[in-house]
């Protein structure tokens, strides 16, 4: 089985990780684990002939937090599935196309992946990755929520 796991931040990867390592699987799984780098949305250079590079440093920041969220996942996974197949990617480009078209151009069986649990209104504006990639996808999807804050504190007495 071929499990794309697209991740964004440790706090997703630790539970993407412990999801992933509590099943079953018939055979070992292949794993790729994928951060995607979205542009800067709302930068604009000015012009002045001057190079800004302001937006090479935040891009560059961003690969570089991608590439230790993959690698943090990635550990884990080898831990639990010391002889599974692994690759680390970390990607440019719109989140949701980039995930949909890895998990096309590999083959993937099964996609993982977490989700804000944002407000109907947040994402009209924003946007929702899980929600484009569970609609669009031509495999199996598992989105991994966390616990509220609510839900795991004990009531009172």
């Amino acid at each position: 089985m071929k499990i794309l796991i697209a991740v964004e931040d440790n706090l997703y990867g630790k539970a993407i990780s412990d999801y992933v390592a509590q099943n079953y699987w018939e055979k070992i799984p292949s794993f790729k684990v994928i951060n995607v780098v979205p542009p800067l949305k709302y930068f604009i250079p000015v012009v002045t002939g001057v190079t800004d590079t302001r937006y090479i440093d935040v891009l560059e920041e961003r690969k570089r937090h991608g590439k230790s969220v993959v690698l943090n996942l990635g550990t884990a996974l080898k831990q639990a599935f010391p002889k599974a197949p692994l690759e680390e990617v970390v990607v440019d480009g719109d989140p949701k196309s980039k995930i949909l078209d890895i998990a096309q151009e590999w083959q993937a069986d099964l996609i993982v992946m977490g989700s804000h649990s944002r407000s109907d209104l947040e994402r009209l504006f924003l946007g929702s990755v899980s929600l484009a990639v569970l609609s669009h996808a031509t495999c199996s999807v598992t989105i991994v929520k966390l616990a509220k804050a609510s839900d795991t504190l004990p009531l009172p007495a």
